[in-house]
This record gives C-alpha cells, structure tokens and sequence, in this order.
C-alpha cells in the first residue's frame, strides 16, 4: 500500500478513513494528521481522477498536486491508524465478538493420558463465537509490569485484547498477561 487512506482529525482524535473527507475539505482543509508521525496530512484526489489519498504535508508546497518527501512510511502510517481505529471502534461499542475456538488435549497441556483415551476425545475445550458486552472500556491501561491495548470490564471479569495488524503479541506479554490472571484476546 503505497497511499496513505487514514488520518488522525486533529479537533477531536479520531482516525477517519479517505472517503470520511468532504470533496470541499480538500488540502490542509481536512484538518488530519498522520497517525504515525503527527505530522500535517493534505487531502488528496477528492474528486476523483484517481483514488483518493492522504499525504504529508510540505511547507515548502506551492501546488497542493505535487508530491512530497516525507520519512514516514505510508504502509507504517496505516498499520499505525488501523490499530487506533480498531480500539476506537471498540471503546465506542463497548463490545467484542470472542471468536470460536477448539483446543486440544496438548494445547491445554494434557499430555499424560493414554493414547485410546486422547484419541478417543476429540477437543478438551470447544465454544462457538460469542458476543461480549462490557460495563466499561480502558485504553492502554497499565497492569502490574505491562499495557494491554484494551482491558474490557464486564460482570464476570475483565478480558485482555491486543490488536494484531502487523505484530503479534510476543511471548513475554503472554506470559504478563497469564500472571495478571487475565485470558487474553
């Protein structure tokens, strides 16, 4: 991907796609910046004549058509706002789809079971996706020794959820997530 498609608007933090932008706001006017860098982003291509698209703005620019250098990677920028959006999104619906999810005997760590018995069950655990609704949303909240992207507070506890666009959750915050006495999505 090589345009940047999302910005941050600058009057209330919001990353909005391209196609939120008013043909009119064309420019500096769409008042976004990039959610990676911070930096001011320009509207582009409003009307049309090619996909729309964010990019950095120059000082220097006299002609809002005209290309600028910027260090920041679009790819970066996107990955960047597509992870705020997505905890945007679930702080404003207050809610999460868990997915549907098997586990083996071995992935439970049921390891010492005779063989005619392992064989003969299938799964240890089994669940179909589910909704889960919560009392309350915190961003980037800091836990003991680490900072889920999103705790979820519901009447049965809490749930741990990272937002995976390009890095997954290493071992060393699974393991602070296991302590903390967490399940983690």
């Amino acid at each position: 991907m090589s345009d940047i498609i999302y910005g941050k608007r600058k009057d209330d933090n919001r990353i909005i796609s391209i196609d939120e932008v008013p043909v009119n706001m064309k420019g500096l006017l769409c008042n976004c910046v990039c959610a990676h860098c911070g930096k001011d982003l320009q509207a582009c291509s409003l009307e049309g004549k090619v996909s729309r698209y964010f990019r950095h703005h120059n000082e220097n620019q006299k002609d809002i058509e005209c290309d600028c250098n910027s260090n920041c990677n679009p790819t970066i920028a996107n990955e960047t706002a597509l992870h705020k959006m997505a905890k945007q999104i679930i702080a404003d619906e207050k809610r999460v789809i868990i997915p549907g999810k098997s586990i083996s005997l071995s992935e439970a760590g049921v390891n010492d079971l005779p063989e005619e018995i392992k064989n003969s069950i299938p799964c240890y655990e089994s669940h179909e996706a589910k909704l889960l609704c919560a009392e309350s949303v915190e961003l980037e909240k800091r836990l003991e020794s680490f900072s889920p992207d999103i705790l979820l507070k519901t009447k049965k506890g809490e749930l741990l959820v990272e937002i995976f666009v390009s890095h997954q959750v290493d071992d060393n915050k699974k393991i602070k997530a296991r302590e903390y006495g967490s399940a983690m999505l």
